[in-house]
């Protein structure tokens, strides 16, 4: 079941940061520079789709930029593609090295290299959280 009157919370989120880059690709719906590599190709995904979008939604936050973007699916395809990213050291070299190595595993080209499950995403971020890890990433 969808929440909000069947309006899928990440339309909302893409509504909340500004986003009218909304797009259908078959029976896909969202924004593109929310989509996984995978998913911008059309193929099939799973939970770690997900957590690649969860990964640019933290990058956004602290950033207020988008790892890949483009200003459609197949801008944001063709940039996958190139291997086309902006790095979050590159942005903001004052977050913590734990929180850099978390956003960068979620955002990994190949699903297979993120985390397999949200609450393994939530560990890592939680470890961050923990006193002592205030050392930068290189």
């Amino acid at each position: 079941a969808l929440p909000r009157g069947g309006v899928p919370v990440a339309i909302e989120v893409a509504r909340a940061l500004g986003s009218e880059r909304m797009t259908l690709l078959g029976q896909l719906v969202g924004t593109p520079d929310f989509m996984s590599p995978e998913q911008v190709r059309g193929e099939e995904i799973d939970s770690r789709a997900d957590i690649y979008s969860l990964g640019t939604l933290l990058f956004y936050l602290v950033t207020a930029r988008y790892p890949v973007s483009g200003r459609t699916v197949d801008e944001v395809r063709e940039a996958h593609a190139r291997g086309e990213y902006t790095r979050l050291r590159d942005l903001r070299a004052d977050v913590p090295a734990g929180f850099v190595r978390a956003i960068e595993q979620a955002l990994a080209v190949i699903p297979h290299e993120r985390f397999k499950t949200a609450g393994e995403m939530e560990s890592a971020l939680e470890a961050v959280a923990a006193p002592g890890d205030a050392q930068h990433a290189p």
